[in-house]
């Protein structure tokens, strides 16, 4: 979880409209692959973030799970 103030200049600005920076795309990619959610607004002058995703064993990582090459012959 993350939280920031937001100053009241920022937040009259915004207009409450959601951002779509690289930031929000960034974050966005990365909770898709982590098949997670993600919540944020603000209230209070104070911006939030939440990311959720399931924790899963190391071994159902991607590179360990892939299909071997096939041996050159």
């Amino acid at each position: 979880r993350l939280a920031n103030s937001v100053p009241e200049a920022v937040a009259a600005n915004t207009g409450g409209e959601e951002a779509g920076g690289l930031g929000t795309q960034l974050i966005a990619a990365f909770v898709q692959q982590l098949a997670g959610e993600a919540d944020s607004g603000t209230a209070g002058g104070v911006y939030r973030l939440t990311v959720s995703f399931p924790v899963r064993p190391l071994a159902e990582g991607e590179a360990r799970n892939a299909a071997p090459e096939p041996a050159e012959t």
